[in-house]
């Protein structure tokens, strides 16, 4: 059996490499803690300017929301639902996407909505389905943004259904 001999500077080179390191890693995970923790706000204005812009009508002629209380989808949002075939999306990602809310736990339409407008315009490319949409919003020129936030809407008000939440108490038991 043959034994390899180092020399003695490289065990010394070897530690301060792993410390080395070591210390680098340790930065790396401190800077993806640091921008983990700013993701949800990044996140929730976006949404919020999504928003503003659809109230304001500073978008594309085709609106698909109409400001109310609540949301509600025009008939151009009604249209670009079904060119999009967001009924075959939700129903091969129903499962997937009533987990997701649930997972939120929303008491109210207005806490359902804000998870649904998070959870559509946060959607992976990877669920089934998903590329009819990004389709149509790619051969109209338009933001998908755009048809997501629709696509929110028709999430919350098929979703109500499934999970029994109105803003209409329930009566008391006579």
């Amino acid at each position: 059996m043959t034994t390899i001999t180092l020399p003695d500077w490289f065990c010394g080179v070897f530690t301060l490499g792993l410390v080395g390191t070591l210390i680098y890693l340790g930065g790396l995970l401190h800077e993806v803690r640091g921008i983990c923790k700013g993701f949800p706000r990044v996140s929730e204005a976006l949404i919020r300017i999504s928003e503003v812009l659809l109230q304001k009508k500073l978008t594309a002629d085709r609106v698909y929301t109409a400001s109310a209380s609540p949301v509600k989808l025009t008939e151009a949002g009604i249209l670009a639902l079904k060119e999009a075939k967001f009924g075959e999306f939700y129903a091969a990602n129903k499962k997937t996407l009533l987990d997701r809310i649930a997972k939120a736990n929303p008491k109210t339409m207005a806490d359902l909505e804000e998870v649904s407008k998070q959870i559509m315009l946060q959607i992976e490319d990877t669920l089934p389905n998903f590329e009819t949409i990004k389709q149509y919003s790619y051969s109209h020129g338009e933001p998908i943004a755009m048809i997501l936030f629709a696509c929110a809407i028709s999430l919350r008000d098929l979703s109500a259904k499934e999970l029994k939440i109105s803003d209409v108490p329930p009566s008391p038991p006579a």
